[in-house]
């Protein structure tokens, strides 16, 4: 395996971890937030994480955390400005455009912190767990081919 082929399997692991972990705070209702809990406990659970493992992936979630706080008052500016958006007769993308830069700004100061998290947990990784993870980034990706 060359050093670029490793290297867009990290890229494409850290995504989906960040992408799950995003969508796992996404779910609505009553206990919302104990869904990344959930994914959390989840992860923990399948790799069987010993005793640092677990605090580091605590680490990562708090960094989660800290940024899904940060950005949760711009979402709901932005929320109100992509319904102005709607009700226009045309829409305005340069508006749109401006409210797609900076979700994608406030991703970007986040995303170094986040990262150095998930890379000090994956630092810890067996190989066990690297394969457990790929397998199911594999399987996970047979549904969406």
């Amino acid at each position: 395996m060359t050093i670029s082929s490793l290297k867009k399997r990290w890229i494409a692991i850290i995504a989906v971890v960040i992408g799950s972990l995003s969508l796992a705070g996404c779910f609505h209702g009553k206990s919302h937030h104990r869904g990344g809990e959930m994914m959390f406990e989840y992860v923990a659970w399948k790799l069987d994480l010993n005793d640092e493992q677990q605090a580091l992936m605590d680490d990562v979630k708090a960094e989660l955390k800290k940024a899904r706080k940060d950005m949760h008052e711009q979402r709901k500016q932005d929320k109100q400005a992509v319904i102005a958006l709607i009700e226009a007769e045309t829409l305005d993308t340069e508006a749109a455009m401006s409210i797609f830069n900076k979700k994608q700004a406030a991703i970007n100061e986040h995303a170094p912190a986040v990262l150095e998290k998930i890379a000090a947990l994956h630092a810890t990784l067996t190989p066990e767990q690297k394969a457990k993870v790929i397998a199911k980034l594999n399987s996970m990706g047979k549904h969406h081919e």
